[in-house]
């Protein structure tokens, strides 16, 4: 073959190939990955508002909202029916946000009234 069949060839090879590569995305996600599970939950009952990131990992972290001016009790709680829940009174006004290990899943709060 001659030197400029090569270039062509070369240059052709190289050609299909970048086209190839435009369509990939440039890093391969893995299954677990925290860009590809999060999603915000936000939640109200009563005086309180919250929210909370999906997380399959270690831990997940309610934030939280009372936007009564008096204390009320909160109730956070698992879906799946289990019976971990924390209960907990947080201020007139006040927000904070608590953090929970190995919780995963969906959560949901439920205003107890006024403490």
């Amino acid at each position: 073959m001659s030197s400029p069949t090569l270039v062509r060839r070369a240059t052709a090879t190289i050609a299909v190939l970048i086209v190839a590569l435009a369509g990939a995305p440039a890093a391969v996600a893995g299954e677990h990955s925290p860009i590809e599970t999060k999603k915000k939950h936000s939640l109200k009952d009563g005086c309180f508002t919250a929210s909370y990131d999906d997380d399959t990992w270690a831990s997940q972290t309610m934030y939280f909202k009372n936007r009564c001016k008096t204390r009320h009790k909160l109730r956070v709680y698992k879906f799946d029916g289990g019976t971990q829940t924390d209960t907990f009174t947080v201020g007139g006004g006040s927000k904070g946000s608590k953090r929970y290990w190995n919780y995963g899943g969906r959560m949901g709060i439920e205003d107890l009234g006024r403490a």
